[in-house]
């Protein structure tokens, strides 16, 4: 056992220099909790609220952790062709889309694990008709209801009617700070501009808006990054940072993913700006991955994954509760453990024992059992 003694001058530093880097990691949870809190008390949904803060006390004062989030793609269709769609390779048109019975048991699932956001999304969510009616299966008085869109089929009267159902947060995706970039990337002329006339529109009925910005390791170390964070601020809305991942149509773009000093910049980006945050800042447990732990993704045909960029099923909710799928996922040390970094994107050994591998099989998401001795890796190194 090493100890320091608290009579050296040099130690003095050492506890000063080790108590300012805790007091700087408290303080930028701090703002970012009171950022989420912000937002949670604009929403009048005081239920909403009150589940957060008993979630919060169980995590902080019992250590007890269970799921925030579910993602639920409802549909795979889309109305685009971007080049880094990860569901690509999901959509099946041979499969049918959860019913109603089905979406109303996933409901129920997610009240007994504590899920508190219910985030739909696609494909293009938009394309969902009947989108007003299944925000109403999931109870939205009780739950944050957000949904993910490419902006382009959004009109002012859909947007309201979404709010008036239930919708809680719109959001929309955008990769680079120039125009023509944007919207070479999406194959849609125009999208850049449509898609911040669609977040205009959803403030202007009410709803809190959501940029997704996929950083790629060109844009990482652009000047313009910080510019488009700060904008997309200024114009109120929150702003997310995803990682590259070799998956759907970026699988052969392992190029552009992140095996530098990347996390360290994000980081920097993520204490600087209060509204910018990755999946690791929501966490209610240790800061880290939330796949499974904290949030699920459920496939439009009743699959469920841990993450949306790692293409195995642990089960589907079409067959047995998602509540048992949820708990034979935790079986598995790779998705009970807060890692530190993204293993889809940046983990070479998770990329090529796991990720690789789902693209042998015809049918994505692949079965567990069919890689149930990589995901046993005692330990993937990064």
């Amino acid at each position: 056992m090493i100890c320091f003694s608290c009579h050296s001058d040099k130690n003095k530093g050492i506890y000063s220099r080790m108590g300012h880097m805790h007091l700087k990691k408290a303080t930028a949870k701090a703002v970012k909790t009171l950022a989420n809190a912000r937002y949670l008390i604009a929403l009048g949904k005081p239920r909403v609220v009150l589940r957060y803060i008993d979630k919060f006390i169980k995590a902080i004062c019992l250590g007890k952790i269970t799921p925030r989030q579910i993602d639920i793609a409802l549909t795979f269709d889309c109305n685009m062709s971007c080049d880094h769609c990860f569901t690509a390779p999901l959509f099946n048109g041979n499969e049918k889309e959860m019913d109603y019975a089905t979406l109303k048991q996933v409901a129920r699932d997610c009240k007994k694990l504590g899920i508190t956001v219910i985030h739909f999304t696609g494909g293009e969510i938009l394309m969902r008709k009947d989108l007003e009616t299944v925000i109403g299966l999931f109870e939205p008085r009780r739950n944050l209801i957000y949904i993910q869109s490419n902006g382009m089929l959004a009109t002012k009267s859909r947007l309201l009617s979404l709010k008036k159902a239930g919708l809680d947060f719109f959001g929309v995706s955008l990769e680079y700070p120039d125009k023509d970039k944007q919207d070479t990337f999406r194959h849609h002329d125009g999208y850049f501009d449509k898609s911040l006339l669609a977040l205009s529109m959803a403030q202007e009925v009410g709803l809190q808006t959501s940029v997704n910005i996929t950083i790629d390791n060109q844009l990482i170390h652009s000047p313009e990054l910080p510019k488009l964070i700060s904008h997309l601020g200024t114009l109120g809305h929150i702003v997310y940072g995803n990682l590259p991942v070799p998956v759907g149509r970026f699988k052969e773009k392992k190029n552009l993913l992140w095996f530098g000093d990347e996390r360290r910049i994000l980081k920097k980006l993520t204490e600087r700006f209060p509204f910018f945050r990755t999946e690791f800042d929501s966490n209610f447990g240790p800061k880290g991955c939330p796949a499974m732990k904290e949030k699920i993704y459920l496939c439009a045909y009743g699959d469920v994954l841990a993450c949306p960029y790692i293409h195995v099923s642990f089960g589907n909710v079409i067959t047995e509760s998602l509540v048992s799928i949820y708990h034979r996922c935790l079986g598995f040390s790779v998705f009970n453990t807060y890692h530190d970094h993204c293993l889809a994107a940046e983990n070479k050994m998770f990329i090529r024992r796991v990720i690789d591998k789902t693209l042998d099989f015809s049918r994505q998401p692949v079965f567990y059992k069919d890689l149930e001795k990589e995901l046993k890796t005692p330990t993937f190194k990064r």
